[in-house]
């Protein structure tokens, strides 16, 4: 049912639909789409005077270039809450973490697949290390304020709840959602910390890849509350624990579908080694640069349209075998050496990898492409590379400038690649070598 709020400076908003809601209040989209209204549950002229100061002190934050949901004004009395930005068609990313039916797999692939949800993860993870890398902590990292596009084809994200933010050199109360915050934080051993936000988006993406809680195995959710209690606490094995099977889940998504190794191991230490001790805990950091490379190395399949890691013969959705791609490796070239620089066993150093799937343009992601725009695009045996870069061949005699006329690779079967360079072949840079794979016989 629509409902009014009026700001402070006079402006009238009709609320029409709830986004989420949390344990401080709920979040209302205005008519419109482009604003949202968070209602505090707290109307205490206290915390009126709290928010407004806090509001203000958001203002200053050196937060400009990130995606948050910018606060832009306080509501009147009777209520306390505020208005923020928010991009049209959004909504919590909650929503990929429910599935609708019994058939999960057609609603996962509904959803956008593997590939769009490694995407807003990634996209979320990075402002988050972003804020943290200013001192600034979220505080309370949930899946109802981390909001993502409606659409399918969408990997844009708003962080919400700019309410909460706080600098680390100065605390301020304890705020979690319960299922999230890090046990630390749920004992009262702790305030907030940008490792207490890690730990909360940590169980997120892990939600959000395997529609299964870390913490909440079989054995703790069909327990008694207090049991439930201790596992948040971190006094249980997780899901998914090397050594200790008490706590397993016959829920979620197959880990082998959904997760890399890289992926599986940052999950494991956060888990594992860091779940009771902070310390040992990985940085935002360590969990995005294993979403986003997750991200780059995912194929699309021209079967049911849904993405998995290169490294599996055939799509796990459909069983339709994988598609001719191309595989992008990704090191750094050495200037004395006129070529890669090596790395384990005499091998080129890989820094990640790119997958590009047969008929698909994707873009360096900006964690391996190191400030530069390059985009590849795949035609049959054909590679179309288009950005400021540098096509060496492969006798190291032609060398041929691209930037935004695209220009071809042929990269079919028997001919050596040429190179793609991100920088002056006289100076230490990032290469980029592709590689044409056929497709997987059925």
């Amino acid at each position: 049912m629509a409902r009014d709020v009026v700001g402070v400076n006079g402006r009238r908003y009709r609320l029409v639909r709830r986004l989420g809601v949390g344990g401080q209040g709920a979040v209302y989209a205005e008519e419109g789409g482009r604003l949202a209204v968070k209602l505090l549950l707290d109307r205490s002229e206290a915390r009126r005077f709290t928010l407004r100061a806090t509001l203000e002190e958001v203002r200053r934050l050196p937060i400009e270039d990130l995606p948050l949901a910018r606060p832009q004004e306080v509501l009147r009395s009777p209520d306390c809450g505020y208005v923020m930005e928010l991009l049209t068609g959004m909504e919590p990313i909650a929503v990929l973490t429910r599935p609708d039916g019994e058939d999960v797999a057609a609603w996962y692939l509904a959803g956008g697949g593997l590939r769009r949800r490694l995407g807003v993860l990634a996209t979320a993870s990075e402002a988050l290390g972003k804020l943290h890398a200013r001192a600034i902590a979220w505080c309370d990292p949930s899946p109802n304020n981390v909001f993502v596009g409606a659409s399918t084809e969408s990997e844009a994200v708003r962080l919400i709840d700019t309410d909460n933010l706080q600098w680390t050199s100065r605390p301020g109360p304890t705020l979690f959602t319960e299922g999230y915050g890090a046990p630390e934080l749920k004992s009262g051993r702790s305030g907030v910390t940008t490792l207490t936000d890690a730990h909360a988006f940590a169980v997120i993406a892990f939600e959000v890849l395997t529609l299964c809680h870390p913490l909440l195995g079989d054995a703790v959710r069909e327990a008694e509350p207090a049991v439930e209690q201790a596992a948040l606490r971190g006094e249980w094995p997780w899901v998914d624990h090397a050594e200790d099977a008490r706590n397993r889940s016959s829920a979620g998504v197959p880990r082998e579908l959904v997760f890399t190794g890289q992926l599986r191991r940052v999950f494991a230490e956060f888990f594992e080694q860091g779940l009771v001790d902070p310390l040992q805990r990985p940085g935002v950091g360590a969990l995005s640069d294993a979403l986003r490379q997750a991200w780059a190395a995912t194929v699309v399949c021209p079967s049911c349209a849904g993405s998995y890691t290169f490294n599996q013969t055939e799509c796990p959705w459909c069983g339709a075998p994988r598609s001719r791609m191309v595989l992008a490796d990704i090191g750094l070239w050495d200037p004395e050496l006129e070529g890669p620089m090596p790395g384990e066993r005499g091998r080129p150093h890989r820094l990640g990898v790119l997958a590009v799937s047969e008929g698909e343009a994707r873009r360096l992601p900006d964690m391996l492409a190191h400030g530069n725009d390059l985009e590849l695009r795949q035609e049959g045996a054909r590679l179309w590379v288009k950005g400021r870069c540098t096509l060496r061949s492969p006798d190291g005699k032609k060398h041929v400038e691209v930037g935004d006329d695209p220009r071809p690779l042929d990269l079919s079967p028997g001919r050596r690649s040429w190179s793609i360079h991100l920088g002056d072949l006289d100076t230490s840079h990032r290469m980029v070598l592709p590689h044409l794979h056929a497709p997987v016989s059925s």
